[in-house]
């Protein structure tokens, strides 16, 4: 990530500044782990909550803005998500240290994960003088990439035997379950973006839809079969470099505001309803904003956020705990504008 941090700014010394009305970088980040601390989600799956996912997901990049209606840009992403149920989290804490209650436990388990370099177009709209609308269009060289989902049935027994059969499809550049070593793969993707802003009287509209369409096509290693404890005869994995495809679920957000006052020429007080649906993650916020300053707040998953917004300057900062590795929820979103003269 720091050779990419470097690339940018070597790129946006040389880039044609006759041609750019503005040059930005921006960097998005975001975590949600409600089954442990996003400190632990390499190490152990021992339940300290309810919850069946672990995502992930960091964009960091930089943007050519050759007029107010066109955007080029480039960056890097990874994205990591995990989908399972509670009954394969605690199975999978019965293999790491033998503590569960005996029992049939149902197994399914999702993986998701790819680091790509990425290429985006963007073409805007204004839909009169207080809407705007603007499409992305985004291509993609995969990376590294991991893609899989396992299905079955684990048991404990009073005597505490571990038993278990499962069918398993699992892509990847380096298998995880064995160990092995990384191997080379080839991959392209794409996705579209669509962002909706729109002001009526004392209202403010801001809706986006990310990763519309995000699928990858890689030619790489997957493994399908069966694994089994104790082995049985008939239960084996096959291992072959083939061509697949991968699908990554889109994200929904957006915020509506209400200005307590009608002279919107100045910065007046408004109240707040932000929201987010990405993957199995869902949240519904409230807060206030007072000029370039606003504060939200999440009830069910106790989510604090604040934000700050200027001409050059855009963060915004998400948490469920200061300290990152102690956090289940947590993000940041930031966007730095430079004009050029």
């Amino acid at each position: 990530m720091a050779n990419y941090l470097v690339f940018f700014f070597v790129v946006s010394l040389i880039a044609p500044s006759v041609f750019a009305e503005r040059i930005s970088a921006y960097a998005k980040m975001r975590l949600a782990s409600p089954v442990l601390d996003i400190g632990d989600v390499d190490g152990d799956w021992s339940l300290v909550d309810d919850g069946r996912m672990i995502q992930g997901g960091a964009r960091i990049g930089s943007a050519w803005h050759f007029s107010s209606l066109w955007t080029l840009s480039v960056e890097q992403r990874a994205d990591y998500i995990v989908h399972f149920s509670e009954e394969t989290a605690q199975f999978y804490s019965a293999l790491e240290n033998n503590q569960i209650e005996p029992g049939i436990y149902p197994l399914s388990l999702n993986v998701k994960a790819v680091k790509a370099n990425g290429l985006a177009l963007s073409k805007s709209w204004l839909l009169g003088h207080a809407s705007r609308l603007e499409l992305s269009v985004n291509l993609y060289e995969g990376l590294r990439v991991q893609s899989g989902r396992l299905t079955g049935q684990g048991s404990v027994s009073e005597q505490g035997a571990v038993r278990y059969d499962y069918q398993i499809d699992y892509g990847y550049d380096e298998n995880r379950l064995l160990d092995s070593p990384r191997n080379s793969v080839t991959g392209w993707g794409h996705g579209l973006d669509i962002h909706y802003k729109a002001r009526f009287n004392r209202w403010s509209f801001d809706l986006a839809f990310n990763d519309l369409l995000y699928r990858y096509y890689w030619r790489a290693p997957r493994d399908k079969g069966c694994l089994s404890r104790p082995l049985k005869p008939d239960c084996s994995v096959q291992s072959l470099d083939r061509e697949w495809r991968q699908s990554i679920p889109h994200t929904h957000e957006g915020q509506l505001q209400y200005h307590l006052s009608r002279d919107l020429d100045k910065p007046v007080p408004s109240l707040l309803y932000d929201w987010q649906y990405w993957g199995r993650f869902e949240s519904h916020s409230f807060g206030v904003k007072q000029g370039s300053f606003s504060v939200q707040y999440e009830f069910t998953k106790k989510i604090l956020g604040f934000a700050y917004q200027s001409d050059w300057l855009a963060v915004k900062w998400q948490f469920d705990e200061v300290e990152l590795s102690r956090a289940r929820y947590w993000q940041l979103n930031a966007n730095l504008s430079w004009p050029i003269i």
